[in-house]
């Protein structure tokens, strides 16, 4: 069993999108005006809203002052929800629990159908005031040192693994892997999304990591995806998989790319693990975008 791309549906205004009701609904915190108008949305169409939290040094999801690890969360899944339809809120939860809440969605016999809400900024603000340089937009206030995910953790001692990393704007994420992993990746292929959420975003992405772009990285190839879409983030991925053994996935860019990256890695999951991940659980900065772009509902199913 799988997890399949059902369809997208993208509004320009928050007001014309609609859930389904009857759900169980899982969100983090809001920290901008986009995750409460999220947070918002979902109280409209589900009665049982569930905040959820991924404590990457512990290695727990907590959920109502219970923590549980990756094992005891899809029990805790499996013996306690039985609701036909999930909404994962992935506007205000990190890459982590959109992971382990498809894992469980999709070893849950009761959950039929998926449902993934993002919301973009209309603005992201700037480190500084200038807006003719491409500067890098003030996203993060700290990102972690790569910890592992259990379950999706590579092994990569041999130097035998590529690394397809999703790149944003903060070009500091990508070099914390080449400065602090001592893994050297045979092949470094890019991911750029193109378009972006607004015309030029894009190139901001580029001239931030164009200097990792070199044979000193072994950068093989540039691959584009849309910034909104993680069906193209996905088939790319699977796209790859044909041709390269084993890789390391870093989304590192747009919420909509690590989505997808999300469902790969959890339809190919597997005692062998092949595909594995490095994320590095950035800080968020507070107010970090102003207004409400598109909203998007990304609808699943199990097949």
């Amino acid at each position: 069993m799988k997890i399949e791309f059902k369809n997208i549906l993208s509004h320009s205004s928050i007001e014309e999108a609609f859930l389904q009701i009857n759900s169980i609904a899982y969100h983090g915190d809001a920290i901008d005006e986009r995750g409460e108008a999220a947070l918002e949305l979902l109280n409209q169409y589900s009665d049982q809203c569930i905040k959820i939290h991924y404590n990457d040094e512990e290695f727990v999801l907590t959920i109502d002052s219970i923590s549980y690890n990756k094992d005891d969360f899809t029990n805790y899944f499996l013996e306690s929800i039985q609701a036909e339809n999930i909404i994962i809120e992935a506007t205000t939860l990190s890459f982590a629990e959109i992971l382990y809440l498809l894992k469980s969605c999709l070893q849950n016999s009761f959950v039929e159908t998926i449902q993934i809400l993002y919301i973009e900024p209309s603005e992201y603000k700037f480190k500084n005031t200038s807006m003719t340089s491409y500067d890098e937009f003030a996203l993060s206030d700290r990102f972690k040192e790569y910890p592992p995910l259990p379950g999706f953790t590579i092994n990569a001692e041999y130097n035998d693994v590529d690394l397809i990393a999703f790149l944003g704007f903060e070009k500091s994420r990508l070099g914390q892997i080449f400065t602090l992993d001592e893994t050297i990746y045979p092949n470094f292929i890019p991911v750029i999304p193109l378009p972006g959420f607004s015309p030029g975003w894009e190139n901001r992405t580029i001239n931030n990591h164009i200097k990792f772009f070199t044979e000193k990285y072994f950068f093989s190839e540039l691959k584009y995806v849309s910034a909104n879409n993680p069906y193209q983030a996905y088939k790319l991925l699977e796209n790859l998989a044909q041709t390269k053994p084993k890789f390391r996935i870093a989304p590192i860019g747009t919420k909509p790319n690590a989505i997808g990256c999300a469902i790969f890695l959890v339809n190919t999951e597997s005692e062998e693990i092949r595909y594995g991940v490095l994320f590095d659980f950035p800080v968020k900065t507070k107010k970090r975008s102003e207004g409400i772009g598109k909203t998007h509902i990304y609808n699943l199913k199990k097949v």
